[in-house]
């Protein structure tokens, strides 16, 4: 993210680097992962975030691609979907743990 918005992936690092209190009745727990309900700033993340992942999965020409918020939907042959969910699934891995040492 920080590489395709700068600016944006600045402030993001600076609000999602260190981990949300949510509190519940008395209680404090610490969120880690996403981004906090009610941010404005959530579906910019998830969208810009969401871009190498569309450019990857666009190399199998098979397969039509729809992306909207946070849902995606591919149209293809079985084969070409198959192979399209293989390769969300490899990527998924990949950047999780990019995600995870950042």
């Amino acid at each position: 993210m920080v590489h395709l918005c700068p600016s944006l992936g600045r402030i993001l690092v600076n609000l999602y680097r260190l981990e949300s209190s949510l509190f519940i009745g008395g209680d404090t727990l610490l969120s880690k992962e996403g981004t906090t309900q009610g941010d404005p700033l959530a579906m910019v993340m998830y969208a810009v975030a969401s871009i190498p992942l569309i450019h990857e999965l666009s190399s199998i020409s098979s397969v039509k691609q729809l992306w909207y918020a946070d849902d995606a939907t591919g149209m293809g042959t079985l084969n070409g979907l198959r192979s399209w969910w293989d390769r969300i699934n490899e990527l998924g891995k990949i950047l999780w743990i990019l995600a995870k040492c950042s």
